[in-house]
């Protein structure tokens, strides 16, 4: 039998450390996908990285702002309203 999963991906994941001179500095990323039976879509985005100073014996998180994903939703938003006023204005 088969295992039964879900066909949803959603996980952050840590990438590949870089060690630069006292500093380990790790990537974090989030990832968003969909499996189906003959294909899979997978989406990652990148939300920070984690900064290690060895020597000063402290870890601080960096969150990444994505202008990208927000100019994207502002887009979405502008093609809806528009589409909602043209439609408005033909019903009338």
């Amino acid at each position: 039998m088969s295992k039964l999963t879900s066909p949803f991906l959603y996980y952050t994941r840590d990438g590949r450390s870089v060690r630069q001179g006292h500093r380990i500095i790790t990537p974090r990323s989030q990832v968003i996908g969909v499996r189906l039976p003959f294909a899979a879509f997978v989406w990652n985005r990148p939300i920070g990285v984690t900064i290690v100073d060895e020597q000063a014996n402290n870890s601080h998180y960096q969150p990444i702002n994505d202008i990208t994903r927000l100019v994207q939703w502002g887009l979405y938003g502008t093609s809806l309203l528009v589409l909602a006023i043209s439609l408005k204005k033909r019903s009338t």
